[in-house]
């Protein structure tokens, strides 16, 4: 039996009401709301969906709003329906699959999309506001707690493959968000700025976060690097997550500037980050986390502050969080490496699946995640990539993620993104895929100089861009794709 009711994040936040009702709970759009008054909000909707004849099933969102978002996923889970928050980017082909793969009957979106077959039942956010909040929240029906129920489903990001959507219990998200806080600390009356999308997990964990210590959560509508470094200031922000692209910006904008010191934590994930960022961070007073985690695991699994020395190799996440089980061979030399199991009470239910049966991905309980990495003496995880994007040349295994971090310092290289060409004689070729004011023969050059034989790019594409998925990680299918797609530019060594 769970140990948390379908509505836990519900419960957070009546607890916070009762504990301390005039405590800022969501600032976004210049808007206050104290704990009490966000509660209203979610009972609002909840009024507006009773009315409508939700309850009990999957309810896709496709928003643009991110404030509407974080109301519905209360509400949804209030009355007993499992949210489903989409990219309202996604293709129409992505989007239809997870719709299909989940059992979504009903979409709630800014506009009606005559697009979707007359299956799904399309519901926008005019509608819900005309269904009126005047009539009395009805009581809800107890449910069963013979199975493990989702109490949310994600998609992953797709940056490696077609997205999938992940089944997420209470308890996983339960036990993520006290684990977090026993690592990082999160305490009640903090604030915890979100610039990050509610369609990822790296978003949403920060609401549940929040509501569980009684820290206000302030909701940025998208990521502008000159509003965060503006409000880290007038919010006076304590925590801050951010993935390695946005970091970037945001030195940019503080233009040589240290942080407040009120800021305790900036924790980044989402992909691996650049050497000379880390280094130019922590440099100017930046409490930086490096942290590692993914949707299946309802978010990060371990996470390490560094101190203004560096600390050290960067695909260093630190031990994992408690409640982590974590199986991998140990670190031996540079090249050691193996697939990293999880274990633990983040750990999803499974992918998701029209009869919401739960195990599907899992062996066990076990969730082999496709990143390859080794743990050391110490107990501490190291990170090389994913096993699915290793490239295997000459009989050497090479992994992008590391690649490109040793070859993030040459001067003149603003990204880099690796991948392999299939070649008959060495299997694949390793090929660099890079933007800068340095040309392919410069850098060429420097690979030559600082790289050993085995992990020097043998081809080298110099584009104005590299792709990127909506959280800014390099988007690796697309990045293989320019290989046929953009012969130009191309010197081969």
């Amino acid at each position: 039996m769970s140990r948390w009711e379908h509505s836990f994040a519900n419960d957070w936040l009546a607890a916070q009401v009762t504990i301390d009702p005039g405590a800022l709970g969501l600032i976004s759009r210049n808007q206050e709301l104290r704990f009490s008054e966000f509660q209203h909000k979610v009972e609002q909707q909840v009024q507006a969906l009773q009315t409508l004849g939700l309850a009990s099933q999957v309810v896709a969102l496709s928003l643009r709003d991110r404030r509407a978002t974080v109301f519905l996923v209360l509400a949804l889970q209030k009355i007993a329906c499992i949210p489903f928050p989409l990219n309202p980017d996604l293709a129409n082909p992505d989007r239809a699959h997870l719709l299909k793969q989940s059992n979504a009957r009903i979409l709630i979106s800014d506009d009606i999309d005559k697009s979707l077959p007359a299956s799904t039942r399309q519901l926008s956010l005019r509608q819900l506001s005309r269904a009126g909040f005047s009539k009395p929240l009805q009581p809800m029906l107890p449910l069963s707690m013979a199975t493990v129920r989702p109490a949310l489903i994600l998609a992953t990001s797709g940056s490696s493959a077609m997205p999938k959507g992940v089944m997420l219990s209470a308890d996983n998200l339960a036990g993520s968000v006290i684990a977090v806080r026993q690592r990082i600390g999160l305490e009640h009356g903090e604030r915890w700025l979100c610039c990050l999308p509610l369609y990822h997990i790296g978003g949403l964990a920060i609401l549940f976060r929040c509501l569980e210590a009684g820290a206000a959560m302030v909701l940025h509508e998208s990521f502008a690097a000159d509003a965060v470094w503006r409000d880290l200031h007038t919010q006076r922000i304590t925590h801050l997550s951010l993935v390695p692209a946005m970091l970037a910006q945001l030195l940019v904008a503080a233009q040589g500037n240290r942080p407040p010191a009120h800021l305790r934590a900036v924790v980044i994930g989402g992909s691996a980050a650049d050497a000379r960022l880390i280094d130019a961070a922590l440099a100017l007073g930046w409490p930086l986390c490096l942290s590692y985690g993914m949707t299946e695991t309802a978010s990060q699994i371990a996470t390490r502050c560094l101190s203004a020395s560096g600390d050290g190799d960067i695909h260093s996440v630190g031990r994992p969080l408690g409640g982590v089980q974590a199986e991998v061979v140990p670190c031996q030399s540079e090249r050691t490496s193996g697939t990293l199991r999880l274990r633990g009470e983040m750990v999803m239910l499974g992918y998701a699946n029209p009869g919401l049966e739960t195990g599907e991905g899992l062996v066990d309980g076990w969730f082999e995640t496709q990143d390859e990495g080794c743990m050391d003496e110490r107990g501490h995880l190291h990170i090389m990539g994913r096993s699915d994007v290793v490239i295997v040349s000459g009989g050497e295994n090479i992994h992008p993620h590391r690649l490109e971090s040793f070859i993030s310092a040459c001067a003149g290289l603003d990204e880099v993104g690796i991948t392999g060409r299939a070649d008959p004689h060495w299997g694949e070729i390793v090929v660099a895929l890079f933007v800068g004011t340095i040309d392919a023969d410069e850098l060429e050059r420097w690979c030559r100089e600082h790289l050993p034989s085995h992990l020097r790019p043998r081809q080298f594409i110099q584009l104005e861009t590299l792709p990127k998925t909506a959280l800014g990680k390099l988007d690796r299918p697309a990045l293989h794709r320019l290989l046929s797609e953009k012969p130009v530019n191309v010197s081969e060594h």
